[in-house]
């Protein structure tokens, strides 16, 4: 499933599995996610600013009640806002005519994914699904 995954787009999927460990969820989320691409992509963090990554990281950043962290060892499924923003990053990385699928389409995925908060925090700290692809210095393709 992961082969076109960029090495980057492979480690934000694994760390967030492991903010779902520390927050003791019981699947993985799009808003977890959201906040492994804002802690281990520097390209994206530096495309959203310092100041916006920090409010979105503060707002998103609630570790579970002590004693519920889901071991790593634990298969977790995912969330149906994490599927659907996955399956609009391929999509994403198809219409722009990529061959890989890397952190930017996992944004623009997550920011289509109206419902999610991954989503409306994003858009809240100003950032738009077209502005984004615009940041991201490529066109459709």
């Amino acid at each position: 499933m992961f082969e076109r995954y960029t090495e980057n787009a492979r480690r934000a999927i694994y760390f967030a599995r492991y903010e779902a460990s520390v927050r003791g969820t019981a699947q993985i989320t799009a808003e977890q996610l959201l906040l492994s691409i804002l802690r281990k992509d520097k390209t994206v963090a530096s495309r959203l600013g310092w100041d916006t990554l920090n409010a979105i990281r503060k707002e998103l950043d609630q570790p579970g009640p002590p004693g519920e962290r889901t071991p790593t060892s634990v298969d977790l499924p995912i969330s149906l806002q994490m599927q659907s923003a996955l399956e609009l990053a391929v999509e994403e990385a198809d219409a722009l005519g990529s061959k890989s699928i890397d952190t930017p389409h996992l944004i623009l995925g997550l920011l289509r994914v109206q419902d999610s908060l991954a989503a409306q925090l994003l858009r809240k700290h100003g950032l738009a699904y077209a502005e984004y692809r615009e940041l991201s210095g490529r066109r459709d393709g």
